[in-house]
């Protein structure tokens, strides 16, 4: 059954890396499952397992297929570079890499920056490329939250999953009892997918969507309890309160002081369970 799975995870990839070409803001959404979807791919089928980089090598040819087709087609190809997110974005990444200067463990930290380097390189230099707008950017949301929740159920009820220290993680190892991924991965995405889910507006009231980010909520949150990172938890549900006004208009003062709270009591029993 788990190579089946394995099996239809590249179909699956090699299917969005067609439509990443055809619609670049498509590739996104593997940037956001990506560390789970790997860690679930790896437990699939042993090659991945053994070969690590190899999953990343797949999700990056997507986004690269995003971008060719985004520059392409564009009469200012490079549009994505032209907002003041990305100079921000900039700012934090060259702050957290001249903080190697004064860090206590230079060798270790140079070390990771060399083996990040094509990740972040990823994620600065080609993601911005595959939208001009903020508008194609929101046309990424919808398809992250549904992939993103069908990841989050098989991460949930995987079979190679189990308790480790008190987070849940997957056992990846074929050869080992204690390789496991790292629960600060699937955290991560479950904090997007719930404060993606909180300030998603799908314009036109709709059942479905509705279902969708209730679920997607329920999920993301779900899976940052049970990988116990408090940090990611809260995090989310801080962005979340700080980024509620500008996702929604807001009419009464009173009704969004107490959504906060409710949001802050969400944050606190998570943080305590």
């Amino acid at each position: 059954m788990t190579t089946v799975l394995g099996i239809l995870v590249l179909l699956v990839l090699a299917i969005w890396m067609v439509a990443s070409y055809f619609r670049p803001p498509l590739a996104f959404v593997l940037i956001v499952v990506l560390y789970p979807l790997k860690q679930l791919q790896q437990t699939y089928l042993s090659f991945f397992a053994t070969n690590t980089s190899s999953f990343n090598f797949l999700v990056g040819l997507s986004v690269l297929s995003g971008v060719y087709g985004a520059i392409s087609r564009r009469r200012t190809p490079f549009a994505g570079y032209n907002n003041p997110f990305l100079a921000v974005t900039a700012v934090l990444y060259i702050f957290a890499v001249t903080a190697i200067l004064w860090s206590p463990s230079q060798q270790e930290a140079i070390g990771h920056l060399i083996i990040g380097a094509p990740y972040w390189a990823m994620q600065l230099i080609l993601i911005p490329l595959l939208f001009a707008t903020v508008k194609e950017f929101g046309a990424s949301m919808k398809p992250t939250l549904i992939f993103a929740s069908i990841v989050a159920v098989l991460f949930l009820t995987s079979p190679f999953g189990k308790y480790n220290n008190g987070r849940w993680v997957l056992q990846i190892g074929f050869t080992s009892q204690n390789d496991f991924g790292n629960p600060l991965a699937s955290a991560q995405m479950g904090g997007q997918m719930a404060f993606i889910a909180a300030l998603l507006y799908p314009g036109a009231r709709s059942f479905f969507w509705s279902m969708v980010r209730v679920g997607a909520l329920i999920l993301g949150l779900a899976l940052a309890v049970q990988a116990g990172s408090r940090g990611q938890l809260v995090a989310s549900v801080f962005i979340t309160v700080l980024l509620y006004p500008i996702a929604r208009k807001v009419k009464d003062l009173k009704q969004f002081m107490l959504t906060s709270a409710g949001f802050a009591v969400i944050a606190g029993v998570g943080y305590l369970t």
